[in-house]
Formats: structure tokens, C-alpha cells, sequence
């Protein structure tokens, strides 16, 4: 449940001191609303020094608070703390990739870029995670990663998740609905 990531990681976040977020007020699972502090900004059109320091001390913050709460509950989307999740993760993908060439938008002539892109993903890719999933079950690494190795991660951070706020000119950081455990 995205939304409930999303608000979990906004309280753990706001409870233990980090105010680059916006402020969770209430949720409402049943109707799937979510109220959240409303900050006044927009987009950045760039990034200077001032604010990269921000987003190293934002991540600073986010390492003694993943310390302080080791009992959160979700792992981040797409996690890599297990192997055998980054392989299932690179299926979907690919699965994805496989669907998509059977759509009628894309052009099929014989060097149209659906029959080049299926030729690439049954002829390589399909082999090498064949043999990457052969690898993974004799190998003694497949195990989970052990938690003292595991950072909370916001998982879709960048700019187009960048508020510049327009009071104080710091970066407001949004989106959480992936934040969690992750390598």
C-alpha cells in the first residue's frame, strides 16, 4: 500500500527531526486520502552547492534515523537486499519489455524497432538471465543481505520530486510512497 508507505515514512521522518519533508496530518485508508503540510514552491530549475549540502545532510539525517528505528516495516521498492529480489526485479522488467513489442504503436518492418528490440531480448537478454538465475541457485551469496548492512531509502529521489520553497528558498523532498529498507 503505496499510501501507507508514504504517510509511515513522512511520520518516522518528521518524529525524529527531519523538516525537509512535508508534515503528515491524517489518513484515511478507507477513502484513500492523505493529508499532508502544504508547501508553498516550485520546481527547481537548478540545483547549486547550498543545495546538494542540504541533500547530503537530508541523507545524513536519514542514516541515524534508520538507526534509531529498526523496526520499520517496509522494504523499498524494488529492494536489493536479497538477491533473488533483484533478479525478480529484472524479469518484471523485462517482461515488460517483451509486452511492449507487441504493441501496435511501434513499428514493425523487418528493421523496425520492434523487430530489433525482440530479436535483442529473446537472443541476449533471456539468455544471460537464464544464466544469471542458474548462477544465483548454486551460489552461496543468495542469501538476504543482514540488516546491519541495510539503509532506509526514499527509492524515487530527484528533482522531479524537488520543491524549492518559496519562503526560505530551501529544497522541500517529496514522494515517499517507495521509501524503505534497501542495500
Amino acid at each position: 500500500n503505496h499510501q501507507r508507505v508514504e504517510y509511515d515514512a513522512l511520520v518516522l521522518m518528521s518524529s525524529n527531526g527531519i523538516s525537509d519533508v512535508p508534515r503528515p496530518l491524517a489518513i484515511s485508508s478507507d477513502d484513500r486520502l492523505t493529508w499532508l503540510q502544504h508547501i508553498e514552491g516550485e520546481r527547481p530549475e537548478s540545483l547549486g552547492s547550498a543545495d546538494l549540502e542540504q541533500i547530503l545532510e537530508f541523507f545524513t539525517q536519514l542514516e541515524i534515523v534508520g538507526r534509531q528505528a529498526p523496526d520499520f516495516n517496509y522494504h523499498a521498492a524494488e529492494a536489493g537486499i536479497d538477491l533473488r529480489n533483484v533478479v525478480a526485479n529484472l524479469e518484471n522488467r523485462y517482461q515488460r519489455l517483451v509486452e511492449s513489442c507487441s504493441d501496435d504503436r511501434v513499428s514493425s518492418g523487418e528493421n523496425g524497432p520492434r523487430n530489433n528490440m525482440s530479436s535483442l531480448l529473446s537472443s541476449e537478454i533471456q539468455p544471460a538471465l537464464d544464466l544469471i538465475k542458474r548462477r544465483l541457485n548454486k551460489s552461496p551469496i543468495a542469501r538476504r543481505l543482514d540488516a546491519a548492512y541495510w539503509r532506509l531509502s526514499p527509492s524515487d529521489f530527484g528533482s522531479h520530486n524537488f520543491l524549492r520553497e518559496y519562503r526560505s528558498n530551501k529544497l522541500a523532498f517529496l514522494d515517499f510512497e517507495y521509501f524503505g529498507w534497501d542495500d
